[in-house]
């Protein structure tokens, strides 16, 4: 896969980080924002390949901030990062508000393998592992 450009948004320091060094581990250039409101002033200016954000944050949750990127930058795949769990489920009538789901903890092969299928280059079914802290 080759580098993309990809945001990571989470109100915690410790996941965001370590979602993003996952991230840059892979090669991609990374970028974090600590809230819903700080991530769409970068997608105002900026261009990512695809957005991780967290489903529960204050002022702004997931769901609002893939809502406000579908309108800015419809193209852009969203992958949703929830404690919930994988099982978590978009609003009612909004199925395909975002492109994926991955729980919390997650491992590294956990998140190669949803941002293959996001961007279309997985070539099998994501697999739930067993998860790690």
């Amino acid at each position: 896969m080759k580098p993309l450009s990809i945001l990571v948004i989470d109100d915690e320091e410790f996941v965001r980080e370590t979602l993003g060094e996952i991230l840059a581990a892979l090669t991609h250039h990374v970028q974090t924002a600590d809230s819903g409101r700080a991530a769409l002033e970068k997608i105002g200016t900026e261009h990512f390949d695809v957005v991780f954000t967290d489903l529960a944050m204050p002022e702004m949750d997931g769901w609002e901030v893939a809502r406000a990127i579908r309108q800015a930058r419809p193209g852009v795949p969203v992958v949703l990062v929830t404690g919930y769990g994988a099982t978590a489920e978009a609003p009612s009538g909004e199925k395909d508000l975002v492109n994926a789901i991955i729980g919390k903890p997650f491992a590294f092969d956990q998140v190669t393998a949803v941002l293959a299928k996001v961007m279309g280059e997985a070539e099998v079914e994501v697999e739930e592992p067993a998860l790690i802290a």
